[in-house]
C-alpha cells in the first residue's frame, strides 16, 4: 500500500477485492471492479452465429470449372488456396463472400436454417478485387438481390429474381478502386479520377472523369468526392442529373479550396428532417 501499486501476477483479483473491501480501501475496490470488468463484456461479447462452407464445386459446369473430380485430386495447398476467403461484404440478410476464383451470394430466411448458398459465379480468370451487394432493390423487374465484382479492369452485375443473370458488364479500361451501390445505383470508381455509374431505370453505365479522387465518402443519395486539385464534387443519385451538352453524368462542383490543397478525407452526415 506504501507504493501505491498492486502486481495481480499469480494473484486472484477477486480474493484481492474481497480483502480491500473488508477493510474499507474504496479506491483500490474501484480499481479492482474495473479488473474484473476487463474480461467480462457488458456487450455480450463476441458469440458464435454460424458458418458459411465454401460451396461444393461439382454443382457448376465443366465449362465454367474444372470437373469436381480433378479438384478432388488436387493437393491440400491447392484446395485451400481456393476456398480462401479473400474478401466479404453484407447488406440486410445477404452476405456476398469472393473466393479466389469466384464469388458466392448467401442469404439467411430463417434462424434455425442458417446461411444457404443462392448463387455462384462462373470460374473467374483473375480473382475478384472488389464485391458489392444490394438486397430490397425498389426498381421493377431487379428481383431482391444484386450482387457486383470486379476483376481486373471489368465491373459485373448480376441480378437474383430469384434466377440469377448478368444484368451488366463494364470495362472501366483502368483499375477498380471502390465499388458500391447507393440505393439501386451501382457506383464504379477509380482514384485516377474516372466515376462509372450504371442507373437501375435505364440500365445504361453513365461515365465522367474529373481529378484525381484522394476520398469519398455517403450520404444518404449523395455521392460525395474529394479531390487533388482542392474541389469536392457531389453526385445526386436520386434526382441522376445528366450534362445538357452530352446527356452524361452530371458531377456537380461543391466547394473548391483556394489553397488547391488536396481534399484527403471526408466524413458527411445529413441532419434528419423535422
Amino acid at each position: 500500500m506504501r507504493s501505491r501499486e498492486v502486481h495481480l501476477n499469480n494473484c486472484s483479483v477477486k480474493a484481492l477485492k474481497h480483502e480491500a473491501e473488508f477493510y474499507g480501501i474504496t479506491p483500490l475496490v474501484r480499481r479492482l471492479t474495473l479488473c474484473e470488468d476487463l474480461g467480462n463484456s457488458s456487450c455480450g461479447s463476441l458469440l458464435f452465429s454460424g458458418l458459411i462452407p465454401p460451396p461444393v464445386l461439382n454443382h457448376l459446369t465443366s465449362h465454367d470449372l474444372a470437373p469436381a473430380s480433378s479438384f478432388s485430386n488436387l493437393p491440400l495447398p491447392s484446395r485451400v488456396e481456393i476456398s480462401q476467403v479473400i474478401q466479404i461484404e453484407s447488406h440486410g440478410n445477404c452476405i456476398a463472400a469472393a473466393y479466389p476464383q469466384y464469388v458466392c451470394l448467401y442469404h439467411r430466411v430463417k434462424e434455425s436454417r442458417g446461411w444457404e448458398l443462392v448463387f455462384t459465379t462462373p470460374h473467374l480468370d483473375r480473382p475478384p478485387h472488389k464485391i458489392a451487394v444490394k438486397t430490397k432493390t425498389i426498381s421493377s423487374g431487379l428481383g431482391d438481390k444484386m450482387l457486383a465484382y470486379s476483376t481486373g479492369t471489368e465491373v459485373k452485375l448480376w441480378t437474383c429474381t430469384p434466377d440469377c443473370r448478368e444484368r451488366a458488364s463494364f470495362d472501366m479500361k483502368i483499375s477498380v478502386d471502390g465499388l458500391f451501390f447507393i440505393g439501386s445505383q451501382l457506383v464504379a470508381l477509380s482514384y485516377t479520377g474516372k466515376v462509372a455509374v450504371w442507373q437501375s431505370m435505364t440500365q445504361h453505365w453513365q461515365v465522367q472523369e474529373i481529378a484525381p479522387i484522394c476520398s469519398y465518402d455517403i450520404a444518404g443519395s449523395f455521392l460525395l468526392l474529394g479531390c487533388s486539385n482542392g474541389s469536392i464534387y457531389h453526385i445526386d443519385m436520386e434526382k441522376f442529373p445528366l450534362r445538357m451538352k452530352d446527356n452524361d453524368l452530371l458531377i456537380t462542383q461543391l466547394f473548391e479550396d483556394p489553397l488547391k490543397e488536396p481534399i484527403t478525407s471526408l466524413s458527411v452526415y445529413l441532419t434528419p428532417n423535422v
